[in-house]
């Protein structure tokens, strides 16, 4: 086994090659889960219940951009609002999905959005003017 030295400001150590292909194999480790960590892109793309349980929102990919239409109202009173876009041009970079507009049904009135996903299959919209701190969010469960 070959050691190897090492000298910091006048101190020799000897560091053994196990050490070092320990240190070597959990830097790769740490790598690793950090990039099975992030979101792909097309993860967002599926059918997704409102946290009231009032719509089912199905969001799809075109043209490098996901947009999210009404599917299913529980409400019949407001079968108007199927096949309505709600959700369009969210941009998916650098791990984010971000510079969207989200058209809210009742109020026939367009934002700038985000989305970040949460533990447990959940969507968290951002709808804002200007800045996100300043917005508020609706949440989405995935459905199957």
């Amino acid at each position: 086994m070959s050691i190897m030295k090492l000298e910091l400001k006048g101190v020799t150590t000897s560091v053994g090659a196990s050490v070092l292909r320990k240190f070597f194999f959990l830097s790769l480790l740490f790598i690793a889960s950090a990039a099975f960590a992030q979101t792909k892109s097309d993860d967002i793309i599926g059918t997704w219940l409102t946290s009231d349980g009032e719509r089912k929102i199905s969001v799809y990919k075109q043209n490098e951009k996901y947009y999210g239409k009404i599917i299913w109202v529980k409400n019949s009173d407001k079968k108007d609002e199927i096949g309505k876009i709600v959700m369009k041009d969210l941009e998916f970079s650098n791990g984010e999905y971000d510079d969207g507009s989200f058209i809210m049904p009742t109020e026939k009135h367009s934002a700038d959005c985000a989305a970040i996903f949460k533990k447990g299959n959940v969507l968290q919209i951002i709808i804002y003017h200007g800045m996100k701190i300043f917005g508020h969010s609706i949440y989405l469960s995935k459905t199957v």
